[in-house]
């Protein structure tokens, strides 16, 4: 029954293992955080405090500054400077660091991988499998993460162009220079994310652990 399930997600899922439920035989004891796990973690909410607070930063000076005026025009220079500030968190330092979240769910994934194809630590499968779902889950988060800092790179770049639009100051091309290094990593991230997949050997392991 394991192993049908196992090749149905290999299916439907992009990682093979989501709702995966552990061997029927084992009580299913509380899963310990690794370290790599707690980085990650604590990363994650991290940076949704930031965009948090960037949001919040962003919303209140456009209060105090047009009393909340909705519509954005080139001659509303306090509203492009009110989303300037609201995502200026999204930079490629904050997109780097996300990669590297990335990386370390794909070391568990490996890892915990080499654990479950391992015929002599057959005990510890549904303790690999616990890891592999959480190192999925942290890929999956990360990623929404990503994407909406590559979101907020665009804000701030349009923001600029808003600001720039009614000044006759000099253009400055760096905000669009970093919203295509965070795409670039935003790739590099995605690219690194698809290896987190079920194998043949994994599937062969698990039949054989269940047999």
């Amino acid at each position: 029954m394991l192993v049908h399930r196992l090749r149905f997600h290999v299916m439907t899922s992009p990682y093979g293992l989501d709702e995966l439920p552990p061997e029927e035989s084992d009580p299913n004891p509380r899963l310990e955080w690794e370290v790599p796990e707690i980085v990650g973690a604590t990363i994650l909410v991290s940076i949704a405090i930031l965009a948090i607070g960037g949001l919040v930063t962003g919303i209140a000076r456009d209060i105090a500054t047009t009393g909340g005026a909705l519509p954005i025009g080139s001659g509303n220079q306090q509203v492009w400077y009110a989303v300037q500030i609201g995502a200026e968190w999204a930079s490629p330092v904050v997109a780097l660091i996300l990669m590297g979240v990335v990386g370390l769910c794909w070391w568990q994934w490996q890892g915990w991988s080499e654990v479950i194809e391992d015929p002599d630590r057959i005990e510890e499968l549904s303790e690999a499998l616990g890891h592999l779902r959480r190192a999925q889950r942290t890929a999956m988060w990360t990623r929404v993460v990503l994407v909406v800092t590559a979101l907020g790179s665009i804000a701030v770049f349009v923001a600029q162009l808003g600001v720039y639009s009614g000044s006759d100051a000099t253009l400055d091309i760096l905000p669009g220079v970093e919203t295509l290094a965070v795409f670039v990593l935003l790739a590099g991230a995605l690219w690194i994310d698809s290896k987190l997949t079920v194998d043949d050997d994994m599937v062969a392991a698990v039949a054989d652990s269940s047999q």
